[in-house]
């Protein structure tokens, strides 16, 4: 038996401040495969600071919206991809 495979998709808008500490949470998930996180157009670090956390991590995918779409258009994206 195989255990199961976890995507974990997080939309985010100008969420710099506490990201970090999420997807470091998420990240210790047992069987995470990924985790997608969308930048509804945020205008703080949001976008660069998930892509530290994806330099360091390869499960992490760092997706960005180039207008705000809102949270449940974001989360569709993530899921799309994951």
């Amino acid at each position: 038996m195989t255990s199961p495979r976890l995507s974990v998709v997080i939309p985010v808008y100008n969420e710099e401040n506490t990201l970090a500490r999420v997807v470091e949470r998420v990240a210790d998930i047992p069987h995470l495969l990924e985790i997608v996180v969308v930048d509804d157009a945020s205008t703080d670090g949001t976008a660069a600071c998930v892509a530290r956390l994806a330099a360091q991590d390869r499960r992490i995918t760092l997706l960005q919206n180039t207008v705000n779409v809102g949270p449940g258009a974001a989360r569709n994206r993530a899921i799309g991809q994951a």
